[in-house]
């Protein structure tokens, strides 16, 4: 367990799997109506963060950012990420095809000036 959840006298910060995590969240919540907003801060943001938060006032009022969506940032990139071996190996498979042409039409432009 990190130090500072450890050392937290208010027992504010709690660590443990996220499943859990959670389930305390939801516990505390629906256990003291009017005590905190009904949402999990973390849960579903980006696909779902490795920090939860649960407050009594609205998260924006506190600065977070509340216009991020819940698709995970990795699903924006995947379809770079596929590409890029693709890229790897036939960029350079190409560049050698195109080195051998020109090397070849070099090889007859010289015997072809010497005769």
């Amino acid at each position: 367990m990190p130090a500072c959840v450890e050392a937290c006298p208010e027992k504010a910060l709690t660590f443990g799997p996220r499943r859990k995590l959670i389930e305390e969240a939801n516990s505390r919540i629906y256990k003291n109506p009017g005590e905190y907003i009904t949402h999990i801060y973390g849960e579903h943001e980006v696909g779902g963060t490795g920090y939860l938060y649960i407050s009594k006032v609205p998260f924006e009022e506190i600065g977070f950012r509340t216009d991020l969506g819940n698709t995970a940032y990795p699903e924006y990139s995947k379809g770079f990420l596929y590409s890029v071996p693709l890229v790897l190996l036939l960029w350079p498979a190409f560049l050698i095809g195109v080195n051998t042409l020109t090397k070849r039409e070099e090889g007859k432009n010289r015997k072809g000036g010497e005769r």
